[in-house]
């Protein structure tokens, strides 16, 4: 399974969800983290180090089942490793297109993740969000498209559903999981899973039922 995190701004919790979904993940088969973003802050969250360079690819240090690649150009990694060495891969990507996924693992992605918090530049850049994932779409793409609201609530989310025009088919809105303000950054910076966090228990099984829903 090729999952992709993306939001067309940062800030937005793509990461969090892009690091929480590939350590789901790893718990059962082999997993391949691709971080594409230039702060590399989901090689640092399992490498515990910054890359020595562009496209290192290194072991996640507590989990053998996952390998993490810094690709921030977003180049094709199929000389580096053979994706069908994993059951899943995961993309941390800010902004794709149509060809970005397909360039980098020669696939589609089975699962679009789009996270979003309660920032209002958040909810007002999901509309172009949804262009680019629609946009997706029209090359043959299937991917089911899952909302997953970080803090955002989903009637507000729903609101701004309401005024958009283009939105790509097989759209849905995961259940919500509430704004936790000193938890996210912190696990993300520790290395540390966030439901791991007193309060933040039930984050696991919203996650758990995001990749397999």
């Amino acid at each position: 399974m090729i999952i992709l995190t993306a939001f067309n701004k940062g800030g937005v919790g793509k990461t969090t969800m892009a690091v929480h979904v590939a350590g789901l993940l790893a718990e059962t088969g082999r997993v391949l983290l691709v971080d594409c973003v230039d702060q590399y802050d989901a090689f640092a969250f399992y490498c515990r180090q910054e890359p020595k360079n562009v496209l290192d690819s290194q072991r996640a240090k507590e989990n053998e089942r996952l390998t993490v690649i810094w690709n921030p150009d977003q180049t094709q990694i199929t000389r580096l490793v053979e994706p069908s060495e994993y059951e899943h891969i995961v993309l941390d990507i800010n902004s794709p297109n149509e060809d970005t996924v397909k360039v980098i693992v020669e696939n589609e992605p089975d699962i679009i993740l789009l996270p979003i918090n309660d920032q209002a530049l958040a909810l007002d850049k999901l509309a172009d969000t949804l262009a680019i994932v629609a946009a997706m779409q029209k090359t043959n793409y299937n991917s089911k498209v899952r909302i997953v609201p970080l803090g955002a609530t989903k009637a507000r989310i729903e609101e701004c559903l309401a005024q958009i025009a283009v939105k790509p088919t097989n759209l849905q809105m995961t259940k919500r999981i509430k704004k936790h303000i000193k938890e996210f950054p912190d696990a993300l910076q520790t290395g540390q899973f966030v439901w791991h966090y007193e309060g933040c228990e039930y984050i696991r099984d919203i996650l758990q039922e995001t990749i397999q829903g």
